[in-house]
């Protein structure tokens, strides 16, 4: 692929620079240190300066201790609107049900609609099921009505919380006569984050006829999420309903909703083979992100329903073509070898593998592909491949798919088939210990993955490699360090409590006290595997941050509202910085930017309707700049178009950013946000994997 260069420019501008008091960069600075300072952030909360008192807690609800709620609690009944939503905010985020009762006194009683929105949405993240129901029960204030959609969602995150009741259920249902469109798709996605219940399915047959009318509703995230519950729904009236949905979208054509039409017409499939040929006719799709999404569904569903299909021969026939169509983007092409490895295994075309024209992502998934076939012919190529000199994204498909072809029993019969095979004890220790002499944390996490499935290594039992293996998952393990390595880190430590001994002990007890708590915490679930006790008890509290970067001057340096024109491939879209709801994410990127960090990066990862994905110098996900920053959750929540930094778990930013394609309700708190689409989201809706940034500047 044409390489291509990524460049940001960033202007600045003195005259409107926005300079930080002492106060406001202290409680940064702790912020980011994931510290209390003694309890001077507490104490910032009674400062007569509302942006202080404000930026404390938002710094508590990025901290999450639990000690702070009760300095929290005063501080929803706060003069300012800003202080009070933070406050809510901060007991969402820190989770502890302590605070219910307080949260739904200040929600009765609060006059502001966006306050009311916050405080619902941690009632959300904290409360109890009786916190759910006297919100569903209590009698709805008109005075704080534009809420009502922040409300309705507060339900999706109990939802998320395995916190359901059939009030709640009904409670969503009737507002879907809101005239407000964002309460509907809202109600919508609350209903289906609790599906599947028995009682949605009932409600769905008892409003058959009023549901009707959000087949055409004009707006296009309801028609989404209504296709979604659709999807959840096991109802006859659910089917009909959805094929007539997909009948109004052929006339409208809005890709998102047909991604999620596709999704779940082939979530009936299985129950309902009839629907296969309606399923499958969005393979037909003119736009990339429905044919994926509904090759992604089609390789989930059971070869034995494909081949009982009258459609079979056709269904081969599109995949084939899908699978060597060269117009078509690598993912297109890639999921398509996915589904007929799935389906129709002997189509899959191993040229592939040597064709000096395949793309790297195109091989990963003929690997892919072929773990569907098991043999000895398709293990004796997974062991060609596994070290791979050429490159880490193949070595890295075929340790990833290697269980599926490589249980005990599997490799004995291979071992009867082929005699070349008769020492593959001594042959796939060597490939193991070749692997994680790479150093590579992506094939590392994928090598311990493999190993610690216990299956797996009980094929060792009894041999003289299976101490061999612990001993290099050991010095593997030391290779490595928090807090740029900690998911590598974290699967060796799984891996070692699966497999380990007595031995390896000195080691994890020594991770115990790893800067990074989630290996910490780790080391201690592996120590309780190996000896039964309980190890959390010397886990530390927090992670201590081992990178940070105050540089005040640039920061402030750079404009409130910092626009950058993107150009890609595809076209151009603007993004707009967000420095007060994520200051050192912010800085963080423009410093990697003016280094050229980004330049020739691509977009690689893009799930339809969900997000597109890049900022990886590996190109594969498991890249970044060398270093950890921490995670800035704010008051900033995730609609279409938001820019977030992608991580492996709290505090584990770097690079990587993505674009949401629609409201992601379920993100909000959990990953940061530091900038947003605000022109050219059409551009973004056509991105596809491999595509890549060309130019950034800045446009004020």
């Amino acid at each position: 692929m044409k390489k291509t260069i990524l460049l940001f420019l960033i202007c600045f501008v003195p005259t409107f620079a926005q300079k930080l008091s002492n106060e406001e960069k202290e409680i940064l600075t702790l912020q980011d240190q994931r510290s209390l300072g003694s309890g001077k952030l507490v104490a910032y909360l009674s400062s007569p300066d509302e942006t202080l008192r404000y930026r404390a807690a938002v710094a508590l609800a990025n901290i999450q201790d639990t000690s702070t709620v009760v300095g929290l609690l005063p501080m929803l009944k706060d003069k300012s609107v800003k202080v009070r939503s933070a406050a809510a905010f901060a007991l969402g985020e820190i989770g502890s049900a302590t605070a219910q009762d307080s949260l739904l006194s200040a929600l009765w009683r609060e006059p502001v609609p966006s306050v009311a929105g916050r405080l619902a949405e941690a009632l959300g993240r904290c409360g109890t099921e009786e916190a759910l129901l006297a919100m569903v029960e209590h009698e709805w204030n008109p005075a704080i009505e534009s809420a009502r959609n922040q409300f309705v969602l507060s339900i999706s995150r109990f939802a998320l919380r395995q916190i359901k009741t059939d009030r709640a259920v009904w409670f969503c249902f009737d507002q879907l006569s809101d005239s407000n469109a964002s309460v509907r798709w809202s109600a919508l996605f609350a209903l289906w984050r609790a599906a599947p219940l028995r009682v949605i399915d009932i409600e769905i047959a008892k409003r058959y006829e009023n549901l009707q009318k959000y087949i055409n509703d004009p707006s296009s995230d309801v028609r989404i999420h209504f296709a979604t519950l659709l999807g959840r729904s096991r109802s006859s009236e659910s089917i009909d309903l959805l094929k007539r949905l997909s009948v109004a979208e052929a006339q409208r054509r809005e890709w998102r909703v047909q991604v999620a039409i596709s999704r779940s017409l082939g979530a009936f499939v299985p129950t309902n083979p009839e629907q296969m040929s309606d399923f499958v006719s969005y393979l037909n799709s003119a736009n990339d992100h429905v044919v994926v999404s509904t090759l992604q569904t089609l390789a989930t569903l059971s070869p034995t329903l494909v081949s009982n299909d009258e459609g079979k021969e056709t269904l081969e026939a599109d995949l084939v073509r899908l699978s060597n169509a060269r117009e078509r983007p690598d993912l297109v092409r890639g999921e398509a070898l996915v589904a007929l490895g799935r389906h129709f295994p002997h189509r899959v075309d191993k040229a592939l593998l040597t064709d000096p024209s395949s793309s790297l992502r195109l091989k990963s998934k003929v690997i892919e592909a072929l773990s569907y076939s098991p043999s000895a012919e398709t293990f004796k190529l997974f062991m060609e491949y596994l070290d791979d000199d050429d490159s880490v994204r193949v070595v890295m498909a075929t340790w990833d798919f290697l269980r599926r072809i490589a249980g005990p029993f599997a490799i004995r019969s291979y071992m009867e088939q082929d005699t070349t095979l008769k020492d593959v004890h001594r042959m796939l220790f060597g490939k193991i210990q070749s692997s994680l002499h790479r150093n590579d944390m992506a094939i590392t996490t994928l090598v311990a993955n493999t190993v610690g499935d216990t299956l797996f290594f009980s094929f060792f039992h009894g041999t003289e490699f299976e101490e061999k293996i612990r001993d290099e998952l050991a010095k593997a393990y030391q290779r490595f360090s928090s807090p740029v390595d900690t998911e590598v880190m974290q699967s060796v430590l799984e891996a070692m409590g699966k497999i380990g001994n007595a031995k390896l002990m000195p080691l994890l007890e020594k991770s115990l006290q790893d800067a990074d708590r989630t290996v910490a915490l780790s080391a201690a679930s592996a120590l309780k595997s190996i000896t039964g006790k309980d190890y959390s008890q010397q886990v530390p509290t927090a992670s201590k941050p081992l990178y940070s970067d105050y540089d005040w001057q640039t920061f402030e340096s750079l404009l409130p509202e910092q626009t950058i024109l993107v150009k890609t491939s595809k076209g151009n879209f603007t993004l707009q910085l967000m420095k007060d709801h994520a200051p050192f994410t912010v800085l963080n990127t423009v410093k990697l930017v003016r280094k050229g960090f980004y330049n020739g990066l691509p977009f690689h990862r893009v799930v339809p309707n969900f997000v597109i994905q890049g900022g990886d110098p590996r190109g594969d996900g498991w890249g970044g700049p060398g270093y950890a920053i921490r995670s800035e959750w704010s008051l900033v929540n995730y609609e279409r178009g938001m820019v977030g930094v992608a991580s492996s778990g709290k505090d584990t930013e770097g690079s990587q950013f993505f674009v949401v394609h629609s409201p992601q309700p379920h993100l909000d708190g959990r990953y940061t946000i530091f900038a947003k689409v605000i022109q050219g989201m059409e551009v973004v809706d056509t991105i596809q994997v491999g595509d890549r940034i060309m130019s950034m500047e800045a446009l004020n």
